[in-house]
């Protein structure tokens, strides 16, 4: 089993950075382990609402892979029937950016890179 430190579908779940954590609708992705429960609604496709575990988690943790952008099968059918336009207003293309950045720069890295940007992904 591969340890998951942050989400592994692009976003960085934490206080400073999404909105249910901020209002503590949510534990986070990690300390959940993949429990979408705390995601805003308008931030879970329609057709996942009441699942009990993310499939994108789901995916990572079969593939053995810390996160989406560096699994050989990215960009995959799950992450995109995750973030697609047709399931609300999220976009695939500032994850996908958020998980070329990831791989390249490393998590830690990443993170920085969040923060300095102030970007709400």
């Amino acid at each position: 089993m591969v340890a998951i430190k942050y989400p592994p579908c692009g976003r960085l779940c934490d206080a400073e950075t999404c909105e249910g954590k901020k209002l503590g609708l949510c534990p986070g992705c990690v300390e959940s382990k993949g429990s979408p429960v705390g995601c805003i609604k308008s931030e879970v496709p329609k057709k996942y609402r009441g699942i009990k575990v993310c499939p994108i988690w789901e995916c990572s943790m079969e593939h053995k892979v810390e996160h989406c952008g560096i699994c050989k099968k990215f960009p995959c059918k799950t992450f995109f029937s995750w973030y697609d336009l047709k399931n609300g207003k999220k976009s695939v293309l500032p994850y996908v950016g958020l998980l070329l950045i990831r791989n390249k720069l490393g998590t830690e890295e990443w993170i920085k890179w969040i923060k300095i940007h102030k970007k709400k992904f």
